[in-house]
């Protein structure tokens, strides 16, 4: 009876170990077979918009006869950088009616025209006023530099017999999605 039990303890054994390999085998085969799992990505947009005043001083000069004749005008490369991950547009106001001599004198603001040379959308020339204006229109961009042109009209009498010197005004600038 001790050799039957030796003999079915071995066999018990050797059973055991057969088990224990094969089941090894499962979990190594289990764990070495791809699975799938889904995981979310979330891309969140907020609205950039931006402008940035790159020429903060123009000075339009009228020097000879003939400049108050035919009108003046100077264009000022990369004057403004706009930034909008929407279609904007490109306002344009004065703070004052008047540019203003530092003895009083006064010349309405609406002599002075702006636009946009720059390519865009749309480009409007506008004369200046206290309201805002939109001198252009665009499809969104990140830092877009814009040119600006300032100008007045042949033969306007507005600048004629006033005092020499310099007639400022404040000019405002704003950008707003569409």
């Amino acid at each position: 009876m001790k050799k039957e039990k030796k003999t079915a303890a071995r066999l018990f054994l050797g059973l055991s170990i057969v088990l224990a390999s094969v089941t090894a085998s499962e979990v190594k085969a289990q764990s070495m077979t791809a699975t799938d799992q889904d995981a979310t990505l979330t891309v969140r947009l907020n609205e950039a918009i931006g402008l940035e005043v790159l020429k903060t001083a123009t000075t339009l000069e009228f020097l000879t006869a003939a400049d108050y004749q035919n009108g003046i005008n100077k264009t000022e490369a990369s004057a403004l950088r706009v930034t909008s991950t929407r279609a904007y547009e490109l306002k344009v106001k004065s703070r004052s009616i008047n540019l203003t001599h530092s003895a009083g004198s006064t010349i309405d603001i609406g002599n002075i025209n702006i636009e946009t040379p720059t390519v865009l959308t749309s480009n409007n020339m506008v004369a200046l006023s206290t309201a805002d204006q939109t001198i252009a229109t665009g499809a969104a961009v990140i830092k877009k530099e814009i040119d600006l042109k300032y100008s007045t009209n042949a033969a306007n009498g507005a600048f004629v017999g006033k005092p020499d010197g310099d007639y400022t005004a404040a000019i405002v600038y704003s950008v707003v999605t569409l």
